[in-house]
């Protein structure tokens, strides 16, 4: 049975909390206290945003509730035979913003460089109130072919970075679950492995040569890659990284 969200009070009883609210801040006024008025704006501010994210989370939820599985629609081949399979963020978008939008709620991105990388911040507003999350994309180095040809410029790179966070922000964001995905390498796909093994690499807990190794296996042009080496390497870096 579909649960309903409980509202409880009535639209009177509203009324008349907000009469006596207005009443009391007439005794305030008149009283001439700057302190106490201070006090009491500040206390009713708090209380519209505990009600405002309370009518935030009720929207929310119903929300989710209607939210569909997503399913792996690109493939992506690499030397010649399909590699992985995984779900653009323009294809979730395009099944998720009808149900979002619906529910009375929007989203939009911003982001701000740090020492690791770019930093991408999700949020979700309606009601009066935004939540918020954010992933944190490692940096992304321009890649050349063996011949020193580009292969990627700076501002690629740059746009993979915010790519990626905004993919994995809108999918933790709004509790998408998409079809396959799980803490398996076998399911990944090759940004998602990627990204993990910069952030392994990142914590200071792999030994240099296998830093060297997975690095070296990284620089590579895409087509070039080794999908099956790099989710081997994802396999060991997490189980180190994670003792």
């Amino acid at each position: 049975m579909e649960e309903k969200a409980i509202d409880l009070f009535s639209q009177d009883e509203k009324q008349v909390a907000i009469s006596k609210e207005d009443e009391l801040l007439k005794t305030v006024l008149a009283s001439g206290n700057i302190e106490v008025l201070e006090r009491f704006i500040a206390l009713r501010k708090s209380e519209e945003e505990r009600q405002a994210r309370i009518t935030f989370e009720q929207h929310f939820a119903e929300m989710r509730k209607e939210l569909p599985r997503i399913t792996k629609s690109k493939d992506v081949s690499i030397q010649g035979s399909k590699a992985y399979s995984y779900a653009p963020l323009e294809s979730i978008q395009g099944i998720c913003d009808p149900v979002i939008f619906k529910h009375g709620l929007t989203y939009s991105w911003r982001e701000e460089a740090i020492a690791e990388g770019k930093r991408v911040w999700l949020d979700i507003t309606g009601y009066g109130h935004t939540r918020s999350n954010y992933f944190d994309s490692p940096r992304i180095d321009p890649i050349t072919s063996r011949s020193g040809n580009a292969v990627t410029n700076v501002i690629q790179a740059a746009g993979v970075m915010s790519t990626y966070g905004k993919r994995y922000t809108f999918v933790s964001g709004f509790g998408i679950i998409i079809e396959g995905e799980d803490t398996d390498a076998a399911n990944l796909d090759g940004g998602s492995i990627e990204l993990d093994l910069r952030e392994y690499i990142r914590s200071g807990k792999l030994l240099p040569d296998a830093v060297k190794i997975i690095e070296k296996e990284l620089n590579k042009p895409e087509a070039d890659r080794n999908i099956d080496t790099l989710r081997n390497y994802w396999k060991r870096a997490k189980a180190k990284v994670e003792k």
